[in-house]
Protein backbone atom coordinates (compact mmCIF):
# COMPACT_ATOMS: atom_id res chain seq x y z
CA UNK A 1 0.00 0.00 0.00
CA UNK A 2 2.54 2.61 0.91
CA UNK A 3 4.60 1.42 -2.30
CA UNK A 4 1.17 1.97 -4.32
CA UNK A 5 0.76 5.43 -2.50
CA UNK A 6 4.37 6.39 -2.90
CA UNK A 7 4.01 5.55 -7.15
CA UNK A 8 1.12 7.73 -7.38
CA UNK A 9 2.53 11.34 -5.83
CA UNK A 10 5.17 10.69 -7.62
CA UNK A 11 3.28 10.80 -10.82
CA UNK A 12 1.51 13.53 -9.49
CA UNK A 13 4.66 15.35 -8.83
CA UNK A 14 5.33 14.95 -12.66
CA UNK A 15 2.21 15.83 -14.25
CA UNK A 16 2.88 19.29 -12.17
CA UNK A 17 5.93 19.48 -14.08
CA UNK A 18 4.81 18.79 -17.42
CA UNK A 19 2.02 21.72 -18.12
CA UNK A 20 1.60 23.45 -20.85
CA UNK A 21 2.83 26.58 -21.67
CA UNK A 22 0.55 29.85 -21.72
CA UNK A 23 -1.33 29.97 -25.05
CA UNK A 24 -1.34 33.21 -26.96
CA UNK A 25 -2.00 34.28 -30.54
CA UNK A 26 -1.03 37.37 -32.48
CA UNK A 27 -3.43 40.37 -33.07
CA UNK A 28 -5.10 40.28 -36.13
CA UNK A 29 -2.97 41.70 -39.07
CA UNK A 30 -0.15 40.97 -36.51
CA UNK A 31 3.47 40.75 -37.59
CA UNK A 32 5.53 40.50 -34.45
CA UNK A 33 5.82 38.51 -31.61
CA UNK A 34 5.53 41.14 -28.98
CA UNK A 35 8.11 40.98 -25.77
CA UNK A 36 5.08 40.50 -23.26
CA UNK A 37 5.08 36.73 -24.82
CA UNK A 38 8.25 35.43 -23.55
CA UNK A 39 7.56 31.87 -21.54
CA UNK A 40 4.45 31.16 -23.75
CA UNK A 41 2.94 29.31 -26.67
CA UNK A 42 2.50 31.46 -29.81
CA UNK A 43 -0.54 29.54 -31.94
CA UNK A 44 -0.06 30.97 -35.51
CA UNK A 45 -3.20 30.42 -37.37
CA UNK A 46 -3.40 32.14 -40.39
CA UNK A 47 -0.35 34.20 -40.23
CA UNK A 48 1.80 36.53 -42.38
CA UNK A 49 4.48 34.65 -43.84
CA UNK A 50 7.17 36.46 -41.93
CA UNK A 51 7.19 36.90 -38.47
CA UNK A 52 9.09 39.34 -36.41
CA UNK A 53 11.01 38.46 -33.05
CA UNK A 54 11.04 41.28 -30.33
CA UNK A 55 13.50 44.27 -32.09
CA UNK A 56 14.86 44.55 -28.60
CA UNK A 57 16.82 41.10 -27.29
CA UNK A 58 15.14 40.34 -23.60
CA UNK A 59 17.04 38.78 -21.43
CA UNK A 60 14.47 37.66 -19.31
CA UNK A 61 11.09 37.42 -19.24
CA UNK A 62 8.63 38.72 -16.49
CA UNK A 63 9.10 35.64 -14.32
CA UNK A 64 12.54 36.29 -14.32
CA UNK A 65 13.72 33.37 -16.57
CA UNK A 66 15.64 33.42 -19.25
CA UNK A 67 13.69 34.86 -22.60
CA UNK A 68 12.01 31.77 -24.48
CA UNK A 69 8.76 31.39 -27.07
CA UNK A 70 7.50 28.44 -28.32
CA UNK A 71 6.16 29.33 -31.91
CA UNK A 72 3.47 26.73 -32.98
CA UNK A 73 2.04 26.86 -36.84
CA UNK A 74 -1.24 25.73 -37.07
CA UNK A 75 -1.43 26.68 -40.78
CA UNK A 76 -3.00 27.09 -43.17
CA UNK A 77 0.98 27.62 -45.00
CA UNK A 78 4.59 27.92 -43.71
CA UNK A 79 5.72 30.94 -41.51
CA UNK A 80 9.51 32.50 -41.01
CA UNK A 81 10.15 33.52 -37.53
CA UNK A 82 12.59 36.36 -38.19
CA UNK A 83 14.85 38.95 -36.46
CA UNK A 84 16.10 42.55 -37.80
CA UNK A 85 19.60 40.58 -38.43
CA UNK A 86 20.65 37.20 -38.80
CA UNK A 87 17.89 34.46 -37.34
CA UNK A 88 15.49 32.90 -40.34
CA UNK A 89 13.92 30.07 -39.14
CA UNK A 90 11.31 28.49 -41.20
CA UNK A 91 8.23 26.28 -39.47
CA UNK A 92 6.20 23.79 -41.70
CA UNK A 93 2.37 23.91 -40.46
CA UNK A 94 2.24 21.61 -37.40
CA UNK A 95 5.35 22.00 -35.97
CA UNK A 96 6.73 24.14 -33.25
CA UNK A 97 10.07 25.69 -32.95
CA UNK A 98 11.49 26.85 -29.32
CA UNK A 99 13.43 30.07 -29.54
CA UNK A 100 15.22 31.53 -27.11
CA UNK A 101 17.82 34.67 -26.78
CA UNK A 102 20.61 35.42 -24.04
CA UNK A 103 19.55 39.44 -24.93
CA UNK A 104 22.19 39.44 -27.97
CA UNK A 105 21.17 37.10 -30.14
CA UNK A 106 18.02 34.74 -31.41
CA UNK A 107 19.10 31.01 -31.56
CA UNK A 108 16.57 27.35 -31.48
CA UNK A 109 17.88 24.59 -29.14
CA UNK A 110 16.51 20.92 -30.53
Amino acid sequence: MKTWIAGMLLCLGQMNTLREKPVVHLDPYGHSIPLEFGGKRVELIHAPRIVDLPRIRPKADIQGDPWMVEVKNLGPGPVTVVDENSFHELIPVGLTLRIYTNGRSYSVKH
